[in-house]
């Protein structure tokens, strides 16, 4: 609660990258290398039907299927995380 969500866009001529950061206490370093897996909670006290760990694993699909992206945390620390997508840029195709 009170924390901030910030979005940032960048085209470098190779790769688009977007990035998503907040406020938010960040991610412990024992669930780092879990975050973009099928069902994983990293927080084990979420019980409820309303979270299914699916959210990062989704999000990772884009740079999956898109040839040479990439989605990685930036950053996390208690000041918060960045998530980094990054795309490729295919010259001479139109999306």
């Amino acid at each position: 609660a009170g924390g901030v969500v910030t979005l940032r866009a960048e085209v470098d001529g190779a790769a688009l990258t977007l990035q998503v950061a907040d406020t938010g206490p960040g991610i412990s370093t024992q669930s780092l290398p879990y975050i973009f897996d099928r069902f994983y909670r990293a927080d084990v006290s979420r019980t409820t039907k309303e979270h299914f760990g699916l959210d990062l694993s989704i999000a990772k699909e884009p740079a999956d299927l898109h040839g040479g992206g990439t989605l990685r945390v930036a950053r996390t620390g208690p000041e918060g995380t960045i998530f980094a997508l990054r795309l490729p840029l295919h010259r001479g195709r139109h999306i």
